[in-house]
Formats: structure tokens, C-alpha cells, sequence
């Protein structure tokens, strides 16, 4: 083989390598791998998140819970919900679809 073809194919070896070596950089610190390494503990901590909050499906409201839900005369005023941003919202739209009756839609 002549020197000119070795120096071409060593170029493109050595630029195979580094691309491999990227490669390997970021699947090394990708969210696939991490997950893949940690499946058991991730479905363990999901299972306790899980577990604690279905723990708390029955608690009643709490303190100023009572003073933004059910004794707020305004939440069911798509204006009111405006003026109180996302959590003003997301309480007008639990209030309108479920009511104030019960507190499991607002856990």
C-alpha cells in the first residue's frame, strides 16, 4: 500500500474513533443510560411517591385552603381565576369541573 493511501486511512480511522468517543461521552451522560442503570430505584421511588400520596386522598382541607376554596365565593369566576395566575386557574378549573364539596380533586 502506497504512503498516501495509509495516510487517508488513518485519517479516517482516527476520525471514526473520535466520533465513537463522542458518542460514547454523551450515551454516557444521556437520560436513556441513566434510566437504564437506575430502573429499580426509579420504580422504587415511584411506588413511595405513589404510596404517600395516596395516603393523603383523604385529608380535608387545611388552613387557608378553607379561605381559597370552598368559603370563596369568586371561585367560580373565570375573571377571579385570571387575577390569581396559574394557581387562581387551576383552582377556577377544579372548582367548575368537580365543585368545592370535596378536596380529593384539589390533592
Amino acid at each position: 500500500m502506497s504512503q498516501k493511501k495509509l495516510k487517508k486511512l488513518r485519517k479516517v480511522l482516527q476520525s471514526r474513533i473520535e466520533k465513537e468517543k463522542e458518542q460514547k461521552v454523551f450515551e454516557f451522560f444521556g437520560f436513556r443510560q441513566i434510566l437504564k442503570e437506575n430502573w429499580k430505584f426509579l420504580v422504587i421511588l415511584l411506588l413511595g411517591v405513589v404510596i404517600l400520596w395516596f395516603n393523603a386522598m383523604g385529608g380535608n382541607f387545611v388552613s387557608d385552603d378553607y379561605a381559597t376554596i370552598p368559603q370563596n365565593p369568586l371561585i367560580m369566576s373565570f375573571k377571579h381565576g385570571l387575577s390569581g395566575w396559574m394557581g387562581g386557574l387551576i383552582n377556577w378549573f377544579l372548582a367548575v369541573t368537580f365543585g368545592i364539596g370535596s378536596s380529593i380533586p384539589y390533592h
